[in-house]
């Protein structure tokens, strides 16, 4: 079994096709997230991510690809983190996680880059902008929210927004999806005086972002 290695995807963020951008971002951030979370993903995981950022196979594929992996090594240590770095991929790249049969498992199974055609959603390119403005908005929210605890009002001002259902979509959700903030009062959604905070994630996120 592949052991966990490190990875790095700089070198296709500055590329030229605005897909290989944007699928690289998506995964730079969802490993580096990892990384807060203490876990590493499988050189396996790795290896077939440099593939799905090159436009060799699509996420679904992608996932597919895991889920006969770890078919053939039950119990690895690697699993959850990988799990966690496709979910985080997924949201990030707005692609929905659809369940599908995995294929019948293999020992000598290989992803075969070549023989594998990406879906449409997959061939679509994510514009770098759109990736930056994603970054971007990261950025700004954990350091408006650093060691305070906020309300939504207290957020479109400080963000100088004015929508408050375009930001709890783009803004907020995402960040409590992958538990960078959290409620006030989570048993409650509605609460009339829910406020926002950093997780000990978020905090420890937004330090490695204030130090890039």
């Amino acid at each position: 079994m592949p052991s966990s290695a490190p990875a790095d995807f700089t070198p296709y963020l500055s590329h030229e096709d605005a897909g290989v951008c944007g699928r690289a971002w998506a995964w730079q951030s969802a490993l580096g997230l990892l990384v807060v979370d203490g876990l590493r993903p499988s050189a396996y995981l790795v290896e077939t991510a440099r593939h799905h950022i090159e436009g060799g196979v699509s996420a679904d594929i992608l996932g597919k690809l895991v889920e006969v992996y770890y078919l053939t090594q039950p119990g690895a240590e690697t699993e959850d983190a990988d799990r966690k770095a496709l979910e985080m991929v997924r949201m990030l790249l707005g692609t929905p996680a659809v369940p599908a049969a995995p294929p019948a498992p293999s020992a000598e199974f290989v992803p075969c880059p070549e023989a594998v055609t990406p879906s449409p959603a997959e061939s679509e390119p994510v514009c770098p902008a759109h990736a930056s403005a994603l970054r971007l908005r990261q950025k700004r929210l954990l350091k408006t929210l650093g060691n305070q605890t906020l309300g939504v009002p207290e957020l479109l001002h400080a963000l100088r927004l004015s929508t408050r259902q375009s930001f709890m979509r783009v803004w907020l959700t995402p960040a409590m999806d992958m538990g960078l903030v959290k409620a006030l009062h989570p048993e409650s959604p509605h609460h009339p005086q829910q406020k926002y905070l950093l997780t000990r994630k978020g905090q420890r996120f937004l330090k490695q972002l204030i130090h890039k």
